[in-house]
C-alpha cells in the first residue's frame, strides 16, 4: 500500500490565525435587542459594536492604552 499525502496534520495546513480570540457570552434579551437595533441602524456587526464598547471601557478605566 502506498502512503497518501492527503489528510492528517501537516505543517502550515489550516486556516491562519488572525490575532483575535472568540468568546461566547450570555446577555439579557433586552440588551441583545438594543445591540441589534443599534447595529442595524449603524450598519455594523455585533462583533464590531461589542469590540468598540469593551475597548472603550478598558481605556476609560485605565486597563488599556488607547489604540491608534
Amino acid at each position: 500500500m502506498v502512503a497518501s499525502n492527503h489528510g492528517g496534520k501537516r505543517s502550515g495546513a489550516g486556516r491562519p490565525k488572525i490575532g483575535v480570540k472568540r468568546f461566547s457570552v450570555t446577555i439579557p434579551q433586552k440588551v441583545a435587542d438594543e445591540i441589534e437595533q443599534y447595529c442595524n441602524s449603524a450598519q455594523c456587526s455585533r462583533s464590531q459594536f461589542i469590540h468598540a464598547v469593551v475597548e472603550s471601557w478598558l481605556v476609560q478605566n485605565g486597563f488599556m492604552k488607547p489604540s491608534d
